[in-house]
């Protein structure tokens, strides 16, 4: 900000809201709090100098007064001012005022020699004026020039006049520490977690030390230590996932911690948060909202902005620029920010060397635009400067005038920035972490949606069959991976939930994604549940749970369903064959069962006390007829029944009750022509001269219309 326009900010910017709340500030500003800016003071009567002009040296300054810039008939005196030197971190030169009647017609030339300043002190020193009403170093529109070991300015509207720079001397290495790694309860994670990743494995030289504990509301804090000297940025991972809080470390103050708190404010997001060096953070990771097993990978890197950071970083460990005190110092960082993010944005990623030649680039140019208040960030620094300021009611003119002044010196400072300055910063480490970043993990299953809720596509089996799964399997009752997702007693009820949303979807479309289940899951039994649980939505039975099996005389003990099969029946309309089978083999019978469009039970047969039954697969072929499987203990027999008004015919093929010798047994399907029509294999051993040394005889059956024949 310009030395015109800093006596508005100061007085009035404060809560300028309007011109009642900028005098009200200035009616009740703190008029006890001390003068912190040395005063000028004058130690003698000065040196008179005429139209003939002159030169006149006080001290370590000279001032070159040029011949006719003196008014004919009037002269000037240049008082002796004493000398500053340090004062509350900055540095103050020797003071020259000139007391003049007239004004000067011509500007004179005023040299500070400066030996002891460093260059980069003289490159960052600015030039100030004494306001008498205000009691306070201003900062001046003109700029320093640097002649060797002087400072030169050109003035020609005089009262005192200083120099001021910062009193720290620029150091140039980041110290090679480390810090501890964190410690985190032990404590069970939330139960959706299904495993986590720490990097650093005990070693005391990763980038990212980390550890894991519970938190409330099923989230895992990750604290996480940076053990870098430089700034890493964690962003976290897939695209959609966002932390569920941020926390940047215990609170601090000092300039650091403006820094690295200005940084946090414009350059976090959702997904991505700054780490200060050497510094331990948390973050918390919570359950993501899609479903099924998603890894959430946090991933420490460096890039264009955290180089940034760190460049803030040094430069302001160079100068005086105070705590979180200053508002003008915190409005200056975020228009510093803002800029050079703006600058760096959508940079390609590129090597160390670049990226920090690209961010010296941009700091330069920005300083140079903030304090001009004509361009885009010169005006967005002082709205902002306006803003904090009036959030800070306790802001005195003086602390004002201070933060202008380390303002200017500051921007002066990141103007003469080069690369040299920075080489250390191209160590080993930062160039290894910019190549390979180093990332932590939590694997873990996603919340679930609402079972039933979801919509289906009535037209894509693949796609419906999909959704069906996300919506069902990947519920949090069936999360025990010891059990198939079958062998869950509240896999068919919630399975029915699921299917719901099918409703909508036409009878023929419901088949044909009830036959593509089976084929398309992992697990083709639980598959089937569902598959059930769809053809009822077309007009089928629902296939009875454990204790409607009972109730429905589907079985004389506790059994289980090996089977089923959906088919259109003449007298039964849309049906149901069901096999069923004892759990524990040899307690009951083996029951065949035919459930009608009804719901009733339209035919039923008791097997034997076999040890297999179950409907073939295909259980139907290219005539239509029912195709199952039997074993009683020694052979394989096959049963086929053929719809009828009647019921069933079974060309002799079905075991009396009790039984299991008939047609079919010791036999075996085959499509050996692949016409889509099963051809029954025939396998009889005449046991001669016994079973096991006998000759086994292969016939093979067909269907020829109106009964199986062989061949």
């Amino acid at each position: 900000m310009g030395s015109k326009r800093l006596l508005a900010a100061v007085v009035a910017v404060v809560v300028l809201a309007g011109g009642a709340a900028g005098a009200w500030w200035w009616t009740h500003r703190d008029t006890t709090a001390p003068i912190s800016d040395p005063a000028p003071h004058v130690t003698g009567d000065g040196t008179r100098v005429g139209p003939e002009g002159g030169t006149v040296q006080v001290g370590g300054v000279e001032m070159q007064i040029p011949a006719g810039a003196v008014a004919d008939g009037s002269h000037i005196t240049v008082l002796p001012v004493a000398a500053i030197g340090e004062h509350g971190g900055e540095l103050f030169g020797q003071p020259v005022g000139v007391e003049h009647g007239q004004p000067l017609r011509e500007p004179v030339t005023v040299r500070w020699n400066v030996p002891q300043l460093s260059a980069r002190q003289r490159a960052s020193a600015v030039l100030t004026r004494w306001d008498a009403d205000l009691r306070m170093w201003k900062v001046s529109d003109a700029r320093l020039a640097v002649d060797g070991d002087f400072l030169v300015a050109t003035l020609q509207d005089f009262s005192f006049w200083d120099w001021a720079a910062s009193a720290s001397q620029w150091t140039g290495e980041l110290l090679g520490k480390r810090v501890d790694a964190p410690v985190c309860s032990g404590k069970p994670l939330a139960a959706w977690v299904r495993g986590v990743v720490d990097p650093d494995e005990d070693l005391s030289a990763a980038a990212l030390r980390v550890c894991f504990e519970p938190d409330r509301d099923e989230i895992v804090t990750a604290r996480v230590a940076n053990n870098r000297t430089f700034t890493q940025r964690l962003r976290l991972k897939p695209d959609h996932a966002a932390w569920a809080w941020t926390w940047a470390g215990r609170e601090e103050f000092g300039p650091k911690a403006v820094i690295y708190r200005t940084a946090h404010d414009v350059f976090d997001s959702d997904s991505s948060f700054l780490l200060p060096p050497l510094t331990e953070v948390a973050v918390g990771i919570g359950r993501p909202d899609s479903p099924g097993s998603v890894m959430q990978t946090g991933t420490g890197t460096v890039d264009a902005v955290t180089v940034l950071v760190d460049v803030t970083a040094y430069i302001f460990d160079q100068l005086p620029a105070g705590g979180s005190d200053n508002p003008v110092i915190n409005a200056m960082l975020q228009a510093l920010y803002e800029c050079g993010g703006k600058e760096l944005l959508n940079r390609p990623k590129a090597d160390p060397e670049t990226i920090v030649r690209a961010v010296v680039d941009a700091v330069g140019s920005c300083a140079t635009e903030i304090v001009d208040p004509a361009s885009e960030f010169g005006a967005r620094f002082e709205a902002l400067e306006q803003h904090a300021i009036r959030a800070h009611p306790g802001t005195t003119a003086q602390l004002v005038a201070r933060g202008d002044r380390l303002v200017h010196q500051l921007a002066q400072a990141y103007a003469v920035l080069k690369y040299a300055d920075l080489l250390f910063y191209l160590s080993d480490q930062l160039a290894d972490t910019l190549v390979g970043p180093l990332a932590f993990s939590v694997r873990g299953d996603g919340r679930p949606q609402q079972l039933g809720v979801w919509k289906p596509s009535c037209q894509d089996v693949d796609v419906d069959s999909g959704r069906i799964y996300r919506n069902l399997a990947l519920q949090d009752t069936f999360a025990d991976k010891n059990l198939e997702l079958w062998q869950f007693d509240q896999w068919q009820p919630a399975a029915r939930s699921a299917v719901k949303p099918l409703d909508a979807c036409a009878d023929e479309y419901l088949i044909k994604l009830a036959d593509f289940l089976p084929g398309d899951w992992g697990d083709p039994k639980a598959a089937r549940v569902v598959a059930d649980e769809v053809r009822a939505l077309s007009g089928y039975p629902a296939i009875p749970g454990a204790g409607g099996l009972r109730r429905l005389e589907l079985c004389a003990a506790a059994c289980a369903v090996t089977g089923t099969v959906y088919f259109e029946h003449p007298a039964y309309g849309r049906s149901v064959l069901i096999t069923t089978m004892p759990t524990q083999v040899g307690a009951s019978d083996a029951f065949i069962t035919v459930i009608g469009a009804d719901g009733k039970v339209r035919w039923r047969h008791r097997a034997g006390a076999w040890y297999r039954l179950a409907p073939a697969d295909p259980a139907i072929d290219g005539t239509g007829h029912l195709f199952l499987n039997y074993d009683p203990g020694r052979y394989n027999g096959v049963i086929i029944l053929r719809p009828s008004p009647q019921g069933f015919d079974t060309f002799d093929t079905l075991p009396p009750p009790g039984e299991y010798a008939q047609r079919f047994y010791s036999a075996s399907l085959t499509d050996a022509d692949r016409d889509g029509r099963y051809e029954v294999d025939s396998a009889i051993n005449d046991c001669n001269p016994d079973c096991a040394g006998g000759t086994i005889k292969h016939t093979i059956y067909r269907w020829n219309g109106s009964g199986y024949t062989a061949h």
